[in-house]
């Protein structure tokens, strides 16, 4: 036999195995009424969310509740914490312990903090709970936490009173919160994490903030952008000044006729002016020179220090003179 006669019957043999397999399994029919519901009524979870759900919905009423409150705070919570958000008495939260552990929901951490067996758990157990329910949880961790946040050993505590805060829908609450965050993220090194938290605090200040708070809020932004962009820090001194009502020239022109102004502020200074707001102002153009000469822009410089002074002047604190 040829090679091609080989081929042609070896071709013919396999198409007269397969062809009734493969008969079979294409005259299958779906169960009467079937399709993908039917399929879906049979209860085999097809993804792992649907799994992890039902492994969550299996759950008694007090380990649910402790599920859903220690889903708010985090993949780690604290274990007391968390009872209290659920409302849970002693005797329901070892129940709930007990079962969370035996099916491998949670299981304990460190110390009185527990901890879900999966981050999968936790985004679950956080996503299927509903609005109302998950904002007001939010709002209640928020409260109980802030009233630590005030403790100068709890101090660290602001960021999270933020973010559950923004959660619970009450962003102008949180950003006080945000604002303190990120001044002690400045003062602890972490310069792009201030500005994250600063920037929240403006977002979600409400109109009645102070001018002087802003200000402050704009001048730190510039603190912890002066290591990296001195464009921004520079925009945002200029923010703060404008906001406490001072002039910020934009060109050469207007440079020059702001040095006019403060020789003239240096030399007859005025009274009455709000030291609070002046002395907000005199650190916002002290930080402006510096940013100013690190670029070479010495006559924007030169005023920024001479405003510096003069706002010292009238917030009462000529100590900064020896600064320039």
């Amino acid at each position: 036999m040829s090679s091609a006669n080989s081929r042609r019957a070896i071709r013919s043999s396999s198409r007269s195995i397969c062809a009734p397999r493969l008969g079979r399994v294409s005259s299958y029919a779906p169960p009467p009424g079937g399709g993908a519901d039917t399929y879906a009524g049979l209860g085999l979870p097809s993804t792992l969310r649907a799994l992890v759900e039902r492994r969550l919905h299996d759950l008694s009423d007090a380990s649910r509740a402790l599920v859903d409150a220690a889903a708010v705070l985090g993949r780690e919570f604290e274990l007391e914490f968390a009872a209290a958000l659920a409302d849970l008495d002693r005797p329901r939260l070892i129940a709930a312990l007990t079962e969370l552990r035996a099916r491998q929901v949670a299981d304990a951490a460190s110390g009185d903090r527990w901890r879900f067996a999966h981050e999968t758990l936790r985004e679950v157990a956080y996503g299927v709970l509903a609005a109302p329910r998950r904002r007001a949880l939010h709002g209640a961790a928020a409260r109980a936490l802030a009233a630590r946040a005030g403790d100068a050993a709890a101090a660290d505590l602001d960021a999270q009173v933020a973010h559950h805060f923004d959660a619970a829908g009450e962003p102008q609450r949180g950003a006080p919160y945000h604002g303190s965050a990120g001044e002690r993220a400045l003062a602890d090194g972490a310069p792009d994490a201030a500005r994250d938290q600063l920037e929240a605090a403006l977002r979600a200040a409400p109109p009645h903030t102070p001018a002087r708070q802003r200000a402050r809020w704009w001048r730190l932004i510039a603190e912890a952008a002066s290591g990296s962009d001195l464009a921004t820090a520079i925009a945002a001194t200029g923010t703060a000044l404008r906001t406490l009502g001072e002039s910020v020239p934009t060109g050469t022109a207007g440079w020059v006729a702001q040095l006019g102004v403060q020789c003239l502020r240096y030399w007859h200074p005025a009274a009455g002016r709000d030291r609070a707001g002046a002395s907000e102002a005199a650190q916002a153009s002290n930080r402006a020179a510096t940013s100013f000469y690190y670029q070479f822009a010495l006559l924007p410089g030169v005023v920024s220090s001479l405003r510096c002074v003069t706002l010292a002047d009238a917030a009462g604190e000529p100590g900064r003179r020896a600064n320039w």
